[in-house]
C-alpha cells in the first residue's frame, strides 16, 4: 500500500463518522438541512458522468445508387447528419431525509459522501501541511467548508485554509487574555470616539456661530441698501409731481 492511498484511507475513516453526524444533525433540522443539500450539490458529491454507449445506426449504402439516384443521395444524407444523441450521461444519486433514520442507508450514504469529498480534496497532491489538517476535520468544520466554499474550491488547500481560519476563530473566543486586550482597544476606541466627537461638536458650533453672525451682516447691510433705494425712489417720486405741477 502506497503512502496515498494509506492516508486515503485513513482520511475516508475519519470523514465517514463526520458525514454520518453531519447528515444525523441536518435531517433533524429544516433550514441546516436545506444548506446541505445545496452544499452537496454544489459540489457534486452525488453526482457523476457516465459514458452512453452507442450502437452503430450508420446505414447500408448502395455505391451504385449513388452515382445515379439523387433521391437515394439525399436519403443517405439526412441518415448520416441526424443527430446521435449525447455521449455521456450526468447521474445524480437522491438523497433521501426520510431514509437517513435508518443505520443502514445512514452510513451507505456517509461512506458514499466521504470517498467523494476525499476524492475532490486529494485530486491534487496536497502539501503537508495541509494533509495534518484535514486529519483535524469535525463535523462542524466539515459542514462549514461544505457551505462556504464554492465548487472550485473542492481542494486540500482551500478547506485546510478555511478550518485554520476556523480553529483560529475558536481560539479567540476562548483566550481569556485575547479578550482582555480586545476590550482594552475598544475601551480605547469608545475613547477616541467620544473625544473626536466632542471636538467635532465645538467646531461645528463655532462654524454656525459664525455662520449666523455672517447672514446678520448681510442681511444688516442689506437692509441698509433697501431702505437707501427707497428713499431714493420717493424723493424722484416726490421731485417728478413737483415738476408736473409746475409745467401745468
Amino acid at each position: 500500500m502506497t503512502a496515498k492511498t494509506a492516508y486515503r484511507k485513513t482520511l475516508c475513516t475519519l470523514l465517514v463518522p463526520c458525514f454520518a453526524e453531519l447528515l444525523e444533525t441536518s435531517r433533524l433540522d429544516d433550514k441546516r438541512w436545506n444548506k446541505l443539500q445545496s452544499a452537496i450539490q454544489r459540489h457534486g458529491l452525488l453526482s457523476s458522468t457516465i459514458r452512453i454507449p452507442r450502437t452503430s445506426s450508420l446505414p447500408q449504402i448502395d455505391a451504385r445508387r449513388l452515382e445515379h439516384d439523387r433521391k437515394y443521395r439525399r436519403s443517405i444524407a439526412r441518415q448520416l447528419l441526424k443527430p446521435q444523441g449525447p455521449d455521456f450521461q450526468q447521474v445524480v444519486i437522491p438523497l433521501d431525509r426520510g431514509k437517513l433514520a435508518e443505520p443502514e442507508y445512514s452510513q451507505e450514504m456517509s461512506e458514499l459522501l466521504a470517498n467523494r469529498w476525499a476524492e475532490k480534496l486529494l485530486h491534487q497532491k496536497p502539501d503537508v501541511v495541509d494533509s495534518l489538517v484535514l486529519l483535524h476535520t469535525t463535523p462542524e468544520t466539515l459542514f462549514d467548508g461544505l457551505d462556504r466554499l464554492y465548487r472550485y474550491q473542492s481542494t486540500a488547500r482551500d478547506v485546510s485554509h478555511r478550518m485554520f481560519l476556523r480553529f483560529a476563530q475558536e481560539e479567540i473566543d476562548r483566550s481569556a487574555e485575547v479578550q482582555s486586550v480586545f476590550a482594552e482597544v475598544n475601551a480605547a476606541f469608545d475613547e477616541i470616539e467620544e473625544r473626536a466627537s466632542s471636538q467635532f461638536d465645538e467646531i461645528a458650533n463655532r462654524m454656525l456661530s459664525g455662520v449666523d453672525e455672517a447672514f446678520a451682516r448681510i442681511k444688516e447691510q442689506t437692509d441698509a441698501k433697501f431702505d437707501a433705494l427707497q428713499k431714493r425712489i420717493r424723493e424722484r417720486t416726490v421731485t417728478a409731481a413737483a415738476s408736473g405741477k409746475q409745467s401745468r
